[in-house]
């Protein structure tokens, strides 16, 4: 039996109030998306997903959403300035066994990653990327998309 901790799988910084306004222009939302090796569609899609819960959490209380869980993935959610959202997802941590017949079987351990931690954290990655460069709506303001990205 090995214990497989929790790792960063996606982190990402988007915009749909102000960019990609249209189906040709989606893309343009996403400002930043780490890892950079992401297909287009798959990208799109995380965005359209966090684009949903956000939706949809808004439809039964005042304030969006800043965790869901699923059996494999954590999604932590922050929107630190209007029309801003940065998105972190982990991987919950997994127990992985080795069967009779050799084969893995693993156990999710989606109940172990507690929200608050992460959400602490990426608080803190936006407040130190403001102080150093400031908001994003200042960035904006004094110069263009291309030098926020």
């Amino acid at each position: 039996m090995t214990y497989v901790p929790c790792s960063l799988q996606k982190l990402f910084v988007y915009n749909p109030l102000k960019f990609g306004l249209t189906e040709e222009t989606e893309l343009e939302k996403v400002l930043f998306y780490w890892p950079p090796d992401t297909t287009m569609d798959e990208k799109l899609s995380d965005i359209g997903l966090c684009e949903a819960m956000i939706t949809f959490s808004t439809e039964f209380a005042k304030v969006p959403t800043s965790c869901c869980r699923t059996e494999r993935s954590t999604f932590i959610l922050i929107q630190p300035e209007k029309g801003w959202w940065i998105v972190m997802i982990m991987k919950n941590p997994q127990i992985v066994t080795i069967t009779p017949d050799k084969t893995e079987e693993i156990t999710w351990k989606f109940d172990e990653l507690d929200e608050q931690p992460l959400l602490s954290c990426l608080n803190r990655l936006y407040a130190q990327f403001k102080l150093f460069n400031g908001p994003f709506e200042h960035i904006l303001a004094s110069s263009n998309i291309d030098d926020l990205r």
